[in-house]
């Protein structure tokens, strides 16, 4: 008796072990498809990734090492990406390298990377290409979410840097980025930044971000760089 309700036991044991599996692979699949589906709905990650193969076709280079690292991101490959936006990001010190702007890059790695790991997550990783992949977090966010939304969030979300080191000023010029993004009016961006931070630094350098975004976004409808709403 006692061995059967142990075999017993053993096989409900089983079942359930089982069913955990399927469900937490169900989800991981649905929480992916969301991830991919968000990704390719962006017009402005479509917008930047297609610059980028469009001239990796054309037999650039350079942006043929791009779009590798584009596709590394898209996958999820966060670890991967981070250590090849750093060999980007050091490339200078080569005497055989060629010139990059990893910056740029960095910000289409960021609207990236936002989907797969939050804006908070995303501003928690390294200040790689100065910030760029926060700036690109911070962007796409803004162009997802109300203005309102953005006041809320913009407060806090640098607060777990030092303010006293850069990182925190870049993080800060990404609350801009977002505010413009949002409602892409550059007075009521700059309003925005006047009600989160009420030290003069950090209002300007939000104000920075709001100016820096519709420049870009100025530039991108002349065609000239690719940053596009």
């Amino acid at each position: 008796m006692y061995n059967l309700i142990m075999k017993s036991k053993k096989y409900l044991l089983s079942i359930l072990s089982v069913f955990i599996i399927i469900v937490s692979y169900i989800i991981y699949v649905s929480n992916n498809d969301t991830v991919f589906a968000n990704i390719n709905k962006s017009m402005l990650i479509k917008s930047e990734v297609d610059f980028i193969r469009d001239k990796c076709n054309n037999g650039e280079k350079m942006f043929c090492e791009f779009n590798k690292i584009v596709d590394s991101a898209i996958k999820g490959e966060i670890d991967n990406v981070i250590y090849y936006m750093e060999k980007l990001e050091n490339r200078g010190n080569n005497k055989d390298s060629y010139p990059v702007d990893c910056h740029v890059l960095a910000h289409t790695i960021g609207k990236i990377l936002f989907y797969h790991l939050g804006l908070k997550n995303s501003v928690l990783t390294k200040n790689i290409c100065t910030a760029g992949i926060y700036h690109g977090a911070f962007e796409e966010w803004g162009t997802i979410s109300n203005l309102n939304e953005v006041k809320k969030v913009i407060i806090n979300i640098c607060d777990n840097k030092d303010k006293q080191s850069i990182s925190y000023k870049l993080c800060i010029h990404g609350t801009g980025r977002a505010l413009y993004r949002s409602i892409n009016d550059v007075i009521v961006g700059s309003d925005g930044c006047s009600e989160a931070f009420k030290n003069r630094e950090d209002e300007l350098s939000c104000f920075e971000g709001v100016l820096s975004s519709h420049i870009l976004i100025e530039f991108g409808k002349k065609k000239t760089i690719y940053h596009l709403k």
